[in-house]
């Protein structure tokens, strides 16, 4: 989910900043027991936010136990785990190899060939035990491949698409939930997908490369991810969270945001640098 949907870790609790690292390390687990050691060199934040939803939604608290790991094998950590985190450990991994592969399309990344090549066996297994949520990814990025050959300079279209995407992600049972959570992924994705587009524009355009953000007045795109926001944030609230919603709460309405900005300054960071070398070459 492109990394930003992670909490601001510096506004937690001690026990909330304990439950939100140990949903990490669950997560890390549920990865290596389900899927393999490699696989898990993708885990990411992002499922942790998916975790605490799913599991307050269907009322699964949370189960908690001390445990050693290969990055701790001395001291036992304390992880958190209940049946959501091996659903988010296989959607974890199944965008993960997604994403390799698309950067491999885009970068003819070496690394990212080799990486898919590895987890394509899991990205299978999971597709055979989730053939609905697999079969989403597949059509609706390649249909967001088709609108980067189209050049679509309409933010909203592949927003869109990603938004319908991640609407299939987040839910895992047809029930009373299902449209609750069906339309939260939806605008859920279509406020990252307009995040990684906005952050990645400069980048993007010094490089040739895709961007719907490519036509737009630069005084509107902040105002467009803003609006994106706004409107997840009102899916957020319709949603009947208890448990664990001082963690989901300081991710949709701070981590979120603080995460875009640090990605927007980073890139700006990156650019300068590679005008530096660029300019250094030429002297």
């Amino acid at each position: 989910m492109f990394g930003y949907v992670i909490a601001n870790q510096s506004d937690f609790s001690e026990s909330e900043q304990t439950l939100y690292r140990g949903t990490y390390c669950g997560l890390c687990k549920a990865i290596g027991q389900r899927r393999g050691l490699f696989e898990k060199m993708f885990l990411s934040y992002d499922y942790v936010f998916m975790i605490h939803i799913l599991s307050d939604i269907y009322r699964q608290p949370l189960q908690t136990s001390n445990q050693r790991c290969w990055l701790h094998p001395l001291s036992k950590q304390e992880i958190y785990q209940n049946a959501v985190t091996d659903y988010a450990a296989d959607m974890n991994v199944l965008l993960a190899y997604y994403n390799l592969k698309d950067k491999w399309k885009d970068d003819k990344s070496t690394s990212a060939f080799l990486s898919q090549l590895v987890i394509a066996d899991s990205a299978k297994a999971i597709a055979q035990i989730y053939p609905r949520q697999s079969k989403s990814v597949l059509q609706h990025l390649a249909i967001l491949d088709e609108m980067e050959q189209q050049d679509e300079q309409n933010p909203d279209l592949p927003a869109s698409v990603f938004g319908s995407m991640m609407e299939d992600l987040f839910y895992i049972y047809d029930d009373d939930y299902a449209p609750l959570l069906q339309s939260f992924g939806f605008y859920l994705g279509k406020a990252i997908y307009l995040c990684d587009a906005a952050a990645d524009l400069k980048a993007d355009l010094q490089r040739g490369r895709y961007n719907p953000f490519m036509s737009t007045d630069v005084g509107c795109i902040d105002i467009i991810v803003r609006n994106a926001m706004n409107q997840l944030a009102q899916k957020y609230e319709e949603l009947p969270l208890e448990k664990y919603k001082t963690i989901t709460d300081n991710i949709v309405y701070s981590g979120i945001l603080i995460h875009y900005q640090q990605a927007v300054a980073q890139r700006e960071k990156e650019l300068q640098a590679a005008r530096q070398k660029a300019e250094k070459r030429h002297s």
